[in-house]
Parts: structure tokens; sequence; C-alpha cells
């Protein structure tokens, strides 16, 4: 049996009330071995099943029940297939503040730099066969977070990426960068990088918490149609 038939069963199990179930089981497990199922068949399903619950007491409340619990495990499915993200941080002192900073990132995050960083470390390995190095260029660009800083002259020096101690690596080596553009005391180092512990992203608990809601008013709201046409039928 195929992991798409045993997708669609598990469907159907969801959006088929149990009596249902019980009747046309064979029938349904035997149709589904005929055919290929695809996203077409797997939105029939549960069009079909939601339209069988409909015609049950409390049919409208079960219908919005069950399209949120599709969509909870869609959005966490969905959710565990993000890498989670790693924010390996410092913090700077810069001797003049604005326009000193401004002068030292543009000479160290150049981009024969950054395609150094990312060689060294072997950064987005997964990417880089179909990746050129505008492309990566720019997603090293993007996983570096800089401050602006205030008049106090303190500067956030950080890497976001999917691996915690490439992370920190990464956050060093922008330092070390930003330290040798710059010109003697005009830039005190106050918190080295430390690995960071938990991800910051992704919040699975949000986005599952997301997809069940949205699941939920988007079945209230196909069970509204559905039922206005019944009534107009």
């Amino acid at each position: 049996m195929s992991r798409r038939i045993r997708l669609v069963q598990a469907i159907a199990r969801i959006v088929y009330p149990s009596a249902w179930r019980a009747r046309y089981s064979r029938e349904f497990d035997a149709v589904l071995e005929d055919c290929k199922p695809g996203v077409a068949v797997m939105l029939d399903v549960v069009k079909a099943g939601l339209a069988v619950r409909l015609h049950e007491p409390w049919g409208f409340l079960r219908v919005a029940s069950v399209a949120a619990l599709l969509g909870l495990l869609m959005a966490s499915g969905i959710a565990f297939r993000i890498r989670d993200q790693y924010l390996s941080e410092a913090t700077v002192r810069v001797a003049v503040p604005g326009e000193a900073i401004g002068r030292n990132v543009v000479a160290a995050l150049s981009q024969e730099n950054l395609k150094a960083i990312a060689d060294r470390l072997r950064l987005f390995e997964q990417d880089r066969h179909h990746m050129s190095e505008s492309v990566l260029v720019g997603r090293m660009k993007r996983s570096i977070l800089i401050s602006k800083g205030g008049q106090d002259g303190l500067v956030r020096v950080a890497f976001l990426y999917d691996d915690r101690e490439k992370a920190l690596e990464a956050t060093r080596e922008v330092l070390r960068l930003l330290t040798e553009n710059s010109s003697s005391g005009a830039l005190e180092v106050l918190d080295m990088p430390h690995q960071p512990g938990v991800p910051i992203y992704p919040n699975r608990l949000v986005i599952a918490a997301i997809g069940g809601f949205g699941g939920g008013t988007i079945g209230l709201m196909l069970a509204a149609i559905r039922r206005s046409r019944f009534a107009r039928g």
C-alpha cells in the first residue's frame, strides 16, 4: 500500500463520521487501490466527508471541528519542515557612533569577504549546487544583523543560521572583519559572541494554533455556504 493511499485513508478517518466508515470503508479502500490518489482526490475526500457530516446532528459544529483539526495538522506538518534558526550575537562599542560603523561594514562585508566566510564555514551547503555567487552573498548579507547603534555607541552584531555552532563561528568571523577594518581604538568588543541555546524561529506552537484557527474559520464558512444551498434546494 502506497504512502498516498495511507494518507487519504487517514484523512477519511478524520472527516467521515464513524457510521459512514463502518458501512463503506471496504468499498472506499477498494476504490483507492484502483486509482492513484493525488491532491485532487484528497480534496474531494475532504469535501465529500464534510458534506456527509453536515447531515448529522450538530453537523455544523462538527464540520468546523474537523476543519480545525485538519488545519492544525497541516500547519504542524509545515512547521516541522521549517529549519530551526539560531542567532549568535556580540556587542561592540564604536568611538564615533553611526559614521564609523557604517564605513567598517562597507569595507568588511565585501562580496569577496562574505564568500570567503561561506566557503570556509561551508554555509548553505544544501543549496550551494544551484546557487550563484551573487545569490550566496545576498543570503549572507540577509543573515548578518548589525544594529545602527545609539548615542552610547553600542552596536549589536549577530548572525542567523540553522546550525548553532556555525552561527557562532560566522558571528566571530564578521566581528573579526569589522575589527580588522577599524582604526586602532575605533571599535571595542564588549560582549564576545556566544553559542545560542534555543532557536528563535520558528514558533511551531503559534504556527499550529494559526492553522487550527484558520481551518476552523474556513470550515464554518464552508458549512454555512453548504447549509444555505441545502436550504434553497
